[in-house]
């Protein structure tokens, strides 16, 4: 196994002789530099071009190009020195899963999949591994970390990740903190709004004050369906509520523009899946409630990943600028 971090080739023994190493460092307590530190805290894969992988440094904020898709589990394996001993076993079990996240590779590399939808992949594929923090990772990353590099790690994944839109408003807040527990904290908000089963609704939420989002649930469309109602025709006109609903709130334009071409996109989508969405909408209304990318594509008998891109990048597109002229 090639170190991706060192070039150095280790035996598949010695590398879990390190592991088991770093294992009882943190269960010990012993922040040590070299198994922490020297490991560069990978915590999420960025980016995929052509034959390249790009992974994400959450020491500096910067990428790491790596020239082999396979070392994504030597970098899953690193991972395991930054986290609190809590998770060990659940990452143990991610190694069992190396033939999965290989089939992802091997459709990569037959061009059957588009970079941006591997990240999508890949990201769900670890979501319990990288998005599921304890108090104690908090802690242990306020130590390594400021908000100053939470920042410009959340930054570049607004480039890449698929988009959410709390992440803006969690992003403007976290570069003024000064506090690094509430930066950790508020980063920590934002990983869990790049779950592939956050919606439409759930993410306007934050947009809306209870009292309007409950009336809003509430109110009859003029077609007689309510926002809960099943089908793509309910998923379009709840979304046209919503973004009425936000308008009104006078929220920033490129923000109410971006949210408009998602909503759109996620009208499409529901409109071309419509044998889908029938009866499988979760309780909170537009979109598909805790379902995972297998349980879509099982009942969709399609890509989910349909969803029209352009939409979704000129969203994306939006965001991104808005940010950059507010820096």
């Amino acid at each position: 196994m090639k170190c991706p971090f060192h070039g150095t080739v280790v035996s598949v023994s010695a590398y879990e002789q390190y592991l088991r190493l770093a294992e009882v460092l943190t269960l010990q307590g012993m922040p040590n530099d070299h198994v922490h530190r020297d490991q560069h805290l990978v915590t999420i894969v960025d980016q995929c071009e052509g034959s390249w992988l790009y992974l994400l440094r959450m020491d500096t904020g910067n990428l790491e190009k790596v020239s082999r898709y396979g070392e994504i589990i030597a970098f899953l394996h690193s991972f395991l020195r930054c986290i609190s001993p809590q998770t060990l076993s659940a990452i143990r079990q991610t190694v069992k899963r190396e033939a999965e996240l290989n089939k992802l590779v091997s459709l990569l590399e037959r061009q059957q999949l588009l970079p941006g939808e591997l990240v999508f992949l890949v990201a769900h594929w670890t979501s319990e591994l990288f998005f599921t923090r304890t108090d104690i990772d908090l802690k242990y990353l306020a130590k390594l970390l400021d908000p100053n590099i939470i920042a410009r790690i959340m930054r570049r994944l607004l480039e890449f990740v698929p988009l959410r839109i709390e992440i803006p408003r969690l992003l403007r807040k976290l570069s003024r903190l000064d506090d690094v527990s509430s930066a950790l904290m508020l980063a920590n908000r934002i990983s869990k709004c790049l779950r592939l089963n956050t919606q439409l609704l759930a993410i306007l939420n934050d947009f809306l004050s209870v009292e309007e989002f409950n009336n809003l649930r509430k109110e009859k469309l003029s077609n007689g369906s309510g926002i809960d109602s099943p089908g793509a025709s309910g998923t379009k006109n709840s979304a046209r509520e919503l973004m009425a609903v936000t308008k009104k709130r006078k929220l920033n334009p490129e923000i109410i523009e971006a949210m408009d071409d998602i909503s759109r996109a996620w009208c499409d989508w529901g409109i071309t899946h419509a044998r889908l969405a029938k009866n499988k909408l979760g309780k909170d209304g537009v979109g598909l409630q805790g379902r995972t990318i297998p349980d879509l594509e099982r009942r969709a008998k399609a890509p989910l990943l349909s969803v029209p891109h352009l939409a979704v990048a000129r969203a994306r597109r939006a965001i991104v600028k808005f940010f950059q002229n507010a820096a």
